[in-house]
């Protein structure tokens, strides 16, 4: 039987930066996303400047889960309680459909002429795909994969953009020999006009193709840890000197829109700036998964906010849920794409 189960939680996506000054570092749209992960912490009460993370520093294909909650409607945030997709653009919904259907045919029809769907290969690399080629790539994969159930996590919806954490189950290998799975994926949606303009999806493929269970161990390479390090310190010198020399942080300014701040000169301006106003206290991770030079992180942010809340001003408490795609070159960040409410955090 094929069913789609909602699990928990609903939140806003955006992405950080700060000040009309970000503007001037804007210069495309980074592209969507896609993995799964399980239920952010309801409510956080630490107010201590601590970091709970891994210890390990290598990074290669893993994923880290905790047990999932059986309260339905636990740390809501946004949308209707009683039914967490309620936010879902249309076209998510009928792209599950098509994928639990297993229909190439729908699932292309989905995405605008321009579009690009990208997702992990056999090699840990990722592919991407556009019309007409995307039709051919998924019915391929459907070959491979039959998706049963999918279970969502949170779902996180915001202008143009949403980014949906679940978990798939079903099976691989094709008829003759099926195997079941079950995978964490996020997926991360661009829509222009009703369609699918971008999709990027994270899982890992052999959880999914070879049936190996999610891993229980937490990995995090180093530059991650030094990252979360460098937020905990409110560090943009610290924070910019972890990026290439191309490197890329992709934000959302207080107006919504989305924008890229570029080389770590850039960075470390606009992130002194956010410093200013933010003042992280606690970092929380309830998933990790990491394939290839790709590792997502869903985490739980506490901290205080207002107008220069580090060291003076008034200060209100904010506690959000985020999810961070890291992008790794020898040792580097090659580009963040840091998913989270704007408002939840700075206002």
């Amino acid at each position: 039987m094929r069913r789609i189960t909602v699990v928990l939680t609903v939140a806003t996506l955006m992405l950080v930066a700060c000040g009309d000054e970000a503007n001037d570092a804007s210069a495309t749209t980074a592209p969507a996303s896609t993995f799964a992960t399980t239920p952010a912490p309801a409510s956080r009460t630490s107010a201590t400047a601590t970091t709970v993370r891994p210890t390990t520093t290598t990074a290669t294909t893993t994923t880290t889960t905790q047990p999932p909650t059986t309260t339905t409607n636990a740390g809501v945030i946004g949308g209707d309680t009683a039914d967490p997709t309620s936010a879902l653009p249309d076209v998510v919904t009928r792209y599950t459909d098509a994928l639990i259907a297993g229909d190439a045919e729908a699932f292309a029809a989905l995405f605008t002429d321009d579009a690009v769907l990208s997702m992990v290969s056999e090699d840990h690399t990722r592919s991407r795909y556009s019309p007409p080629l995307l039709r051919g790539a998924i019915g391929d994969w459907f070959q491979l994969v039959d998706y049963i159930e999918v279970e969502y996590i949170n779902v996180i919806v915001e202008g143009t953009f949403a980014v949906v954490v679940s978990n798939w189950s079903g099976t691989s290998g094709g008829s003759a020999n099926p195997t079941p799975f079950v995978a964490p994926t996020i997926t991360v949606f661009d829509f222009d006009d009703g369609l699918i303009s971008g999709c990027d999806s994270y899982f890992v493929y052999d959880q999914v193709v070879n049936s190996t269970p999610p891993s229980t161990t937490s990995v995090l390479p180093d530059v991650v840890n030094l990252y979360v390090d460098a937020v905990l310190a409110g560090d943009g010198a610290a924070l910019a000197e972890l990026f290439t020399d191309e490197g890329v942080l992709t934000g959302v300014l207080e107006n919504h829109s989305r924008s890229l701040l570029r080389t770590p000169g850039v960075i470390h301006s606009m992130m002194r700036l956010w410093f200013c106003y933010v003042d992280y206290t606690d970092i929380e991770q309830t998933m990790i998964l990491a394939e290839g030079n790709s590792v997502v992180v869903v985490s739980e942010l506490v901290g205080t906010s207002g107008t220069h809340a580090r060291g003076c001003g008034d200060k209100t408490p904010f506690s959000a849920v985020t999810v961070t795609v890291f992008v790794l070159d020898d040792g580097l960040l090659a580009s963040v794409d840091d998913y989270f409410e704007y408002d939840q955090i700075a206002n």
